[in-house]
C-alpha cells in the first residue's frame, strides 16, 4: 500500500519528467541565452600567494621558456639579429636607467635581500648621518629612510658611482665629544665622526663640537700626505659646516675653494666645489657673483651631465637671478 505522501511524490516526479522535454525545446528554440552566473566564488585561486624562493622562481621561469627545438636555430640570420637587438636593449637599460639607488644600512638585515642598485652595510657609521654627509659630496635627487636604513636616489650615473666609491672611507664611528688625534688620517676620521655627531643632534647646536670638527677637517685638508679624495672631502664638509652652523660664509668659500683646487679639471669633484662656492656666495648676499658661478657650471657641465642635480640647481640659480 502507498500512503498519501508517496502518491504525491510519484505524481510530482511524473510531472517533472514530462516538463523536461518541454524545457529543452524551449531553450533550443529561443536562440542563444546568456546566463550571468559567476561560478568563480567557489574556485580556489590559481595564483601562487606564498613567497617563492629565487632558485624556485628561476626553475619555473626556465620551465616556461620554449625549448630550443621550437625556436629558430642560432645561425638563422633573423634569430641572430633579434638576439643582438635584445642584448643591446638590455645594455642600454642598464647604462641609461632613470634612477639609481644607493642603500646604506647600519644594522643586520635578516633577509639579506639586495635592494636597489647598490646596498652597502656600514660597520661603524650610522646610515642616516653617513648619507647626510654623502649628500654634501655627491648631491642626490633625494634622500629618505631612518637612522639605520637610509637611501639616496640619483639621476646621474656618474654621481651615483662616485657616491658608491666614497662610502668606504666614510665608515667611521659617531663621535659625541672632541678627541685628540695624531696624524692626518686620524684627523680626517675624527672630523668626519664629529660631523656625524653634529648631524645626529639635529637642531641642538654645540659650538665646541663644531669647532673641534672644523679643526680636524682643516688639518686633513692641509695634509699633503693624505689621499686627494679625502682632502677634497674634508674641504667640502668643513665648508658646509661653516655655512649651515657657523654662518661664516667667507670661511666656507675658503674651504671649498681649496677643495676645488685639489680636484681634477672638469671633474665631478670640481663641479661640486664650484656649486658650494656659489651657494656660499648666495647665502652671503652676493647674488651676482653666485649667478656667475652658476652660469659657468651650466655652460661647462650642462652638455655633459644633463641629469646632474648640481647642473639642475645651477640652472635654477641662474633663473632666480634673471627674475629679480
Amino acid at each position: 500500500m502507498f500512503g498519501p505522501d508517496r502518491i504525491c511524490t510519484a505524481v510530482l516526479a511524473r510531472r517533472v519528467a514530462r516538463a523536461i522535454p518541454l524545457l529543452i525545446v524551449m531553450i533550443g528554440g529561443c536562440g542563444r541565452m546568456e546566463w550571468n552566473w559567476d561560478w568563480a566564488w567557489w574556485k580556489s585561486p590559481r595564483r601562487v600567494v606564498s613567497p617563492t624562493r629565487p632558485d624556485q622562481a628561476n626553475a619555473e621561469r626556465k620551465s616556461a621558456e620554449p625549448s630550443p627545438a621550437r625556436t629558430a636555430p642560432p645561425e638563422h640570420p633573423v634569430a641572430v639579429s633579434n638576439q643582438r637587438a635584445a642584448d643591446e636593449l638590455i645594455r642600454n637599460r642598464q647604462e641609461n636607467r632613470p634612477f639609481y639607488q644607493l642603500y646604506l644600512i647600519s644594522i643586520d638585515d635578516p633577509d639579506g635581500v639586495p635592494r636597489g642598485e647598490q646596498r652597502i652595510r656600514l660597520r661603524q657609521a650610522r646610515a642616516r648621518p653617513c648619507a647626510m654627509v654623502l649628500e654634501m659630496l655627491c648631491i642626490p635627487l633625494g634622500r629618505s629612510g631612518n637612522p639605520d636604513d637610509c637611501y639616496l636616489l640619483y639621476e646621474d650615473r656618474g654621481e651615483f658611482e662616485a657616491a658608491v666609491q666614497l662610502v668606504g672611507s666614510m665608515d667611521v664611528p659617531v663621535l659625541s665629544k672632541p678627541v685628540s688625534t695624531s696624524g692626518p688620517d686620524e684627523a680626517f676620521r675624527a672630523g668626519l665622526g664629529l660631523t656625524y655627531g653634529i648631524l645626529e643632534r639635529g637642531p641642538i647646536i654645540e659650538m665646541p663640537l663644531i669647532d673641534a670638527a672644523e679643526k680636524q677637517l682643516a688639518e686633513a685638508l692641509q695634509a699633503g700626505q693624505l689621499p686627494l679624495p679625502e682632502r677634497w672631502a674634508a674641504g667640502i664638509i668643513a665648508g658646509r659646516l661653516m655655512t649651515e652652523y657657523r654662518y661664516d660664509y667667507a670661511a666656507a668659500r675658503s674651504y671649498v675653494t681649496q677643495a676645488e683646487r685639489l680636484a681634477t679639471a672638469d671633474s665631478l669633484e670640481q663641479l661640486t666645489a664650484m656649486f658650494w662656492r656659489a651657494d656660499a656666495l648666495a647665502h652671503d648676499g652676493k647674488s651676482s657673483d653666485a649667478a656667475l658661478v652658476y652660469q659657468k657650471i651650466v655652460e661647462s657641465y650642462g652638455p655633459r651631465v644633463i641629469n646632474s642635480q648640481l647642473v639642475q640647481q645651477s640652472k635654477a640659480g641662474v633663473r632666480e637671478k634673471r627674475n629679480r
